[in-house]
């Protein structure tokens, strides 16, 4: 990847972090860090989760690590593959993982496969509830109608 769509795919993420982290309750975590890769996944392997976009292949366009203890998580960004995604395809990416940073209390050495969909349904959830959200501040905003508090 050259630097300038290195750079390109920084901003996406970095603008769905800005519009999830504190909307899901994480910003009190002590530290959730980012991290990009020019390359492919450092050898997790391939998971259960996978967008179409990427040839339905099971790679792996990000990873999480959490310790809920400390209340600390890194997300890694494989932009080889996140660069593929349509901005859709990236936010559920992104709100999957985010998931298992929710989830992680409950998560044991072995990633099980009843996590993977639970944090697949959640992403869809609040990619959902969000996008629903902002379909009836529109449509509130467009008709003229206000709420009385």
């Amino acid at each position: 990847m050259t630097d300038k769509e290195v750079e390109k795919e920084k901003v996406r993420i970095k603008k769905l972090a800005n519009k999830w982290m504190s909307t899901l309750g994480l910003n009190w975590w002590t530290k959730i860090d980012i991290s990009y890769h020019r390359t492919e996944d450092d050898g997790d392997g391939p998971t259960a989760y996978s967008p179409k976009a990427l040839g339905g292949e099971w790679v792996c366009p990000m990873s999480v690590t959490c310790d809920p203890n400390y209340l600390t998580a890194e997300i890694k960004v494989f932009m080889p593959f996140t660069s593929k995604l349509d901005d859709r395809e990236l936010e559920e990416t992104f709100l999957h993982e985010v998931s298992h940073i929710i989830l992680s209390p409950m998560h044991h050495k072995q990633t099980s496969k009843e996590e993977e969909l639970v944090a697949t349904k959640l992403a869809q959830a609040f990619y959902w509830t969000r996008s629903a959200g902002e379909k009836k501040k529109t449509i509130s905003q467009t008709s003229g109608l206000t709420r009385k508090k």
